[in-house]
């Protein structure tokens, strides 16, 4: 299970199967395990479209990053 990868379009589609009392942490936590093993092109991409999906879509990377500190 170590070296079995989700892509990312996936995960998006997870994110529309949530509950919505999911959290938006838990929610880009997902998505950060995910672009672990992503090329960088892909993972600035895919996380466009991610963001694009959350609840607040005011969250920037840079404000994502600042809430996983």
């Amino acid at each position: 299970m170590d070296n079995q990868r989700i892509p990312s379009d996936t995960v998006i589609e997870m994110d529309q199967v949530l509950p919505s009392t999911v959290p938006d942490r838990c929610k880009i936590e997902l998505l950060l395990q995910t672009l672990l093993n992503e090329t960088e092109e892909s993972w600035k991409t895919t996380s466009r479209q991610y963001i694009e999906q959350l609840d607040r879509p005011e969250l920037s990377l840079e404000k994502i990053a600042e809430l996983l500190k």
